[in-house]
Order: structure tokens, then C-alpha cells, then sequence
């Protein structure tokens, strides 16, 4: 699987965020508080979903 883009919406600190992802290698810096871990959340909150959704399929 590969993300392409990430977007977000009103999803925890984050009114609104785009994120083009490369295939290979994404660095996320910044101070504390500017939504590294919203980021990175909101990623794994999306793959868990689609694993899930996947299983239940499969059932």
C-alpha cells in the first residue's frame, strides 16, 4: 500500500492540513505543538480502518 496524500479535517489541533507524501521517505520537524503527532495519529488511525475494514471483509 502507498499514501499519496494525507488530508485532514478538523482532526484534533488541526483545522485543515495537506500532506503530499513520496513513496519512499517523508521527515516531519518542527517546534512542539505545530502537529507532527496529529500527523503521524491521523496516519495510523487510517491504516488501522483499512486493515479492519479488510478483515471484515474476509469474514
Amino acid at each position: 500500500m502507498h499514501i499519496d496524500k494525507l488530508r485532514l479535517s478538523n482532526y484534533r489541533g488541526a483545522t485543515y492540513l495537506e500532506v503530499d507524501l513520496h513513496p519512499k521517505l517523508n521527515v516531519f520537524y518542527g517546534v512542539n505543538g505545530s502537529g507532527k503527532s496529529t500527523v503521524l495519529d491521523a496516519a495510523a488511525v487510517m491504516l488501522f480502518t483499512v486493515c479492519l475494514e479488510a478483515m471484515q471483509q474476509h469474514e
